[in-house]
């Protein structure tokens, strides 16, 4: 069984054990550099073939086909127990009963979850984080356990990118709203700098104008080269940042859309106009 490495992107120079699912070229892929390691040029971070769930004899997800490169956001929209969260939480290895094929930048996250989940960074549709300690504090202990020294000026950039005012991180996070406690998650996500990200209902307790910063927090991360995928049931969110979107209903792909640049910017002024 192929050892784990720790919960960061910066994976041990000593490469891991090969399992029985690896795709064997990684094993000689990663090559450290004063960057961090060198990730493989492969056209999809993520990509699943046929993924099915079966949970409690119905059937959750049937036969997904996905794929999200860097620099791409794609959305998985539908209404209520359409799936949406069944594809992140399969992503994240919580269901290892579940068919068909994924792949992490070669990881099977069904057989390989501490490599895989390496790779990912996760903001979940409910927010828990202790109330006791604040913003700030919170995010240099998360710096600490990823190994990363960020000088403070910089954390709290990093915090601001994530739609946390600076009045906000000298306080305890028991005082913050539920639209500064989902913030927060997105900055330590933002923290972690991992190439995949995992947005779970991300528009959930922000108002229009914080939805707006939101859509603009993504679209930077997708400029900066991350990979993200968002389950969401706003299609509007939806249109206005991704490049491609996955209707589900039942478990199923309906249909599949691709958003041009155009298309967007399009949607994002009339959303703007809204506002004024």
């Amino acid at each position: 069984m192929s050892k784990n490495p720790p919960p960061s992107l910066h994976l041990p120079t000593r490469s891991p054990e090969r399992g029985p699912n690896r795709v064997a070229e990684n094993v000689t892929s990663f090559r450290p550099t004063a960057e961090g390691p060198r990730r493989r040029q492969h056209p999809a971070i993520l990509s699943t073939r046929a993924l099915s769930l079966i949970r409690l004899g119905r059937r959750v997800l049937d036969r997904i086909d996905l794929q999200v490169a860097p620099r791409e956001i794609v959305s998985l929209v539908g209404p209520a127990n359409a799936g949406k969260t069944a594809v992140l939480e399969c992503l994240l290895g919580l269901h290892p009963n579940a068919s068909g094929l994924m792949s992490i930048e070669g990881f099977n996250p069904a057989f390989d979850p501490g490599i895989a989940l390496s790779y990912i960074s996760f903001v979940p549709s409910k927010i828990h984080i202790p109330a006791d300690v604040t913003g700030l504090t919170k995010a240099k202990g998360h710096c600490r356990r990823l190994g990363r020294n960020i000088p403070e000026n910089a954390l709290r950039g990093l915090l601001e990118l994530g739609g946390l005012g600076r009045e906000w991180h000298g306080r305890p996070i028991g005082h913050y709203p539920p639209s500064l406690r989902r913030k927060l998650a997105l900055s330590l996500a933002i923290l972690e700098d991992r190439p995949l990200l995992l947005l779970d209902e991300p528009t959930t307790d922000l108002d229009a104008s914080e939805v707006a910063a939101l859509a603009l927090a993504v679209r930077r991360l997708r400029r900066r080269g991350a990979a993200i995928l968002i389950a969401t049931g706003e299609l509007a969110f939806a249109r206005r940042v991704s490049t491609r979107i996955l209707h589900l209903e039942n478990g199923m792909v309906l249909e599949k859309t691709e958003v041009t640049s155009s298309r967007r910017a399009h949607l994002e002024t009339s959303y703007l106009a809204q506002l004024v």
